[in-house]
């Protein structure tokens, strides 16, 4: 199922984030790894 739509599907229930804090972090870092590595790559 595509998720485009601006709100959440019937039934859905926002779920407390009991996640590391530093998630964010990681998932930026890893993105900005990635787009160095294609730009290396061209």
């Amino acid at each position: 199922m595509s998720r485009c739509f601006p709100f959440p599907p019937p039934g859905y229930e926002k779920k407390a984030r009991t996640g590391d804090p530093d998630l964010l972090k990681k998932v930026y870092f890893r993105i900005g790894m990635a787009i160095n590595w294609v730009v290396e790559m061209i």
